[in-house]
């Protein structure tokens, strides 16, 4: 299957709450990665109440395993709220704005879907950066939301 024919036939989700990833779509199977809550996954099938998804991990390797379903929320449904070591990551990668109007994506490329946009001087959360692109944390009416944006219109703050 060609990249753009994955990129049709899967969906986009955020995870509702930090979650294990498993090796089968059953409890007490193989742990593969842990999932926090507000990350970005693709949904590649469902099985009766389980999910598979794929992402990428926090050491940049691809993952492919299962969750329950009911985990699963439309991108920008998700609360995010910070945990400790989120805000010293805040405090070390506060990053701000510096165009005008910019788009929020569910990943690092332009064929992702916009799910949200910024403007000049808001600050976010930098937590990764790949290929020109940055993972974000971001607030949106006291609610944080997670997303990629172009690095190039990221500034130090």
């Amino acid at each position: 299957m060609s990249l753009s024919a994955l990129g049709q036939a899967v969906d986009s989700f955020s995870i509702k709450q930090p979650s294990a990833v498993q090796a089968e779509p059953a409890n007490g199977s193989d742990v593969l990665a842990q999932l926090r809550a507000g990350q970005v996954v693709l949904k590649i099938q469902q099985k009766s109440s389980w999910a598979q998804v794929f992402f990428m991990s926090d050491t940049d390797q691809p993952v492919k395993g299962w969750v329950p379903a009911k985990l699963l929320a439309a991108i920008g449904d998700v609360s995010y709220e910070p945990v400790a070591s989120d805000v010293k990551a805040a405090e070390l990668f506060n990053s701000k704005v510096n165009a005008n109007s910019l788009r929020v994506r569910a990943g690092a490329s332009t064929d992702f879907e916009v799910v949200g946009r910024l403007v000049k001087s808001q600050s976010v959360v930098r937590l990764k950066d790949a290929d020109g692109w940055s993972n974000i944390r971001f607030k949106v009416d006291n609610v944080w939301r997670e997303g990629w944006v172009a690095s190039k219109y990221l500034a130090a703050k």
